[in-house]
């Protein structure tokens, strides 16, 4: 057996490098090991490079996507609105002109009936003239303190007169404002009065057609503007 030697400081060569991992592969495979790690390395930074700038692109065709949907959303709505309010203008039109349509017919309805209602009360007017002209016999008709007394209780019984006669139809209060322009329009010679009630419901409407009452009630009105009426006379 040989002797053991032993080695001195001065017979050994020290490299005082940076601590490396031991690699066993670059030790004893292969001598380019290093050379293509560097390599992978730079292919695995290019790689994430490109990677990053792959997710960019996506993000910013993302946006962009986000952007467009945004705009084709508002472009919708819009479009939907104003189709909304067309459609809706243009029901609305309709409903109310159904509801006008009704009101009319019924006008015109109304305007027959108050001339038959006035035929029945003409023969109470002619009455009444006759025995006016009875209780001023004698006197002369041209005067003044006659005639103005005559126009004035006449015309008080003709103005009542023409209140009761006058048909009424009556309609829900909430619909009043939709014929409240077509009652402006027949104003001017309107027969008829048009009046509310909380007891019909939206689109229901009544003509009151009691013409018997109506003749009744002027009836009496002439019995109390006999009764009432006081002329001049000689005594």
């Amino acid at each position: 057996m040989e002797e053991p030697k032993i080695l001195h400081d001065e017979q050994l060569s020290w490299y005082e490098e940076e601590d490396r991992r031991l690699d066993y592969q670059v030790a004893f495979e292969n001598q380019d090991y290093t050379e293509n790690k560097g390599a992978a390395k730079k292919a695995e930074r290019t790689g994430n490079k490109e990677d990053t700038d792959v997710k960019k692109l996506l993000r910013e065709r993302d946006r962009m996507w986000k952007k467009r949907l945004q705009k084709a959303r508002e472009a919708a709505f819009r479009e939907g609105l104003e189709k909304g309010k067309k459609e809706g203008i243009s029901e609305a039109r309709e409903e109310i002109n159904e509801k006008i349509k009704g009101v009319e017919h019924i006008l015109d309805h109304a305007h027959l009936e108050w001339k038959r209602r006035q035929e029945a009360i003409n023969p109470g007017l002619l009455d009444l003239v006759f025995e006016l002209v009875e209780k001023i016999v004698g006197l002369p008709v041209e005067n003044p303190e006659i005639r103005n007394k005559l126009d004035e209780e006449l015309s008080n019984l003709l103005h009542e007169a023409d209140t009761s006669v006058k048909p009424v139809i009556w309609i829900c209060e909430s619909d009043y404002e939709y014929v409240e322009g077509l009652v402006n329009t027949y104003a001017p010679e309107v027969t008829v009065s048009i009046r509310s009630s909380d007891k019909y419901n939206p689109g229901e409407f009544a003509f009151d057609t009691e013409k018997e009452t109506v003749v009744y009630n002027f009836k009496e009105m002439l019995r109390d503007f006999r009764e009432t009426i006081s002329l001049p006379s000689w005594r």
